[in-house]
């Protein structure tokens, strides 16, 4: 993952100076830039997007990343599909974090029209919509209002509302704001990210060290050159979770569309507990359900070839874009392993999230 990732603004994040470099970066396949978006709803302000692949690309990809997390946290999966002329993806910033402008008073719903314009400044008509913990509450919101704009639907350790964490992740979290010692924080807040199986396993870049022990350091690195977010980000994004709220007859008319509705989870989830995933089963009857077994909240970077797969299969179900992807992926060998980077990957929540706290301390 880019290093730099982590790395976000004690302001808004968008100035003028960073637009130009932006846009002096843009080629055919690889395009950074902002769109304006929430002029009647706390804006307008600029939203920070990447897009990767020929705007040509017949099949669309958004993701949408969650709590004090950046559009990076995607990277795993840009890797991946960037690789493959038939997609064009595209990873933004959410209001309020890392390069993205900040608004005052917001929603999940307020949130979710602003990946909505988006894809109207991207002039995207549809796209397959993929959401994470509190990106999967957008999506969820997402699919509410903008029904028509969807192709299919991906949800990951989320839940419809009226939700709070388990008890392990919420005390985590808690204990972590007493710590100054970047590498005591980390190792708590590690435990509410990943699962100990995951943790404890041999790193592949370093094999005589964990995973946990690489990314603390990684951790460490990051925090000792990362500004904070305004203290606003935190607070905003803690409330949009905890009003977020979807109710079941809204559930039942995204049961009622025509796109296909993929639901994951994993069973060692400590910031949104896996059976809510297992009410969205039972509310949206999902064309598929899956379980990761002893895997924690980040099961796009855990079950990392899993996932794409899992994800890349479900956008198959897409009547148009089965032809397209079937034909395609004939002609081409999907690699088993993903080479992202060359460090590990550190989710930009954790450095946010403490970049917030220290400063406040």
């Amino acid at each position: 993952m880019d290093n730099n990732s982590g790395i976000i603004s004690g302001d808004s994040g968008c100035n003028s100076s960073n637009s130009d470099s932006f846009s002096n970066t843009n080629n055919n396949n690889e395009r950074k830039d902002y769109a304006i978006v929430g002029k009647k709803r706390g804006g307008p302000l600029k939203l920070y997007y990447e897009t990767y692949g020929n705007v040509d690309a017949p099949v669309k990809v958004l993701f949408i990343m969650g709590f004090m997390a950046t559009g990076q946290d995607w990277i795993p999966q840009v890797e991946y599909f960037k690789k493959f002329k038939e997609y064009e993806v595209c990873i933004f910033d959410n209001r309020g974090i890392g390069n993205s402008g900040k608004a005052k008073r917001y929603t999940t719903s307020d949130m979710a029209l602003d990946a909505v314009e988006l894809m109207d400044h991207l002039k995207w008509d549809t796209a397959h919509i993929v959401g994470a913990s509190m990106g999967g509450m957008i999506a969820i919101e997402f699919a509410v209002r903008a029904p028509i704009r969807i192709r299919t639907l991906t949800l990951a350790v989320t839940h419809s509302g009226l939700s709070f964490p388990p008890l392990k992740g919420a005390l985590g979290f808690s204990k972590s704001l007493f710590h100054r010692d970047f590498s005591k924080k980390a190792d708590i807040l590690l435990d509410t990210l990943f699962s100990k199986q995951y943790l404890s396993s041999q790193s592949e870049l370093d094999p005589s060290k964990t995973k946990r022990q690489e990314l603390i350091e990684e951790y460490v690195n990051k925090m000792n050159s990362t500004k904070a977010p305004p203290i606003s980000t935190l607070f905003g994004h803690m409330r949009c979770i905890f009003t977020h709220y979807v109710s079941s007859s809204r559930l039942e008319s995204i049961k009622n569309q025509d796109f296909p509705v993929l639901v994951l989870t994993g069973t060692d989830d400590y910031l949104v507990k896996p059976k809510n995933s297992f009410s969205l089963k039972n509310k949206l009857s999902p064309t598929e359900f899956i379980v990761y077994e002893n895997c924690g909240h980040c099961v796009n970077v855990e079950k990392l070839s899993e996932f794409n797969h899992a994800i890349e299969n479900h956008f198959m179900r897409h009547k148009i874009d089965s032809d397209i992807l079937k034909k395609h992926l004939n002609d081409r060998e999907v690699e088993k392993e993903v080479d992202i980077s060359n460090s590990p990957i550190v989710p930009s929540v954790l450095t946010n999230t403490t970049a917030v706290i220290s400063e406040d301390n």
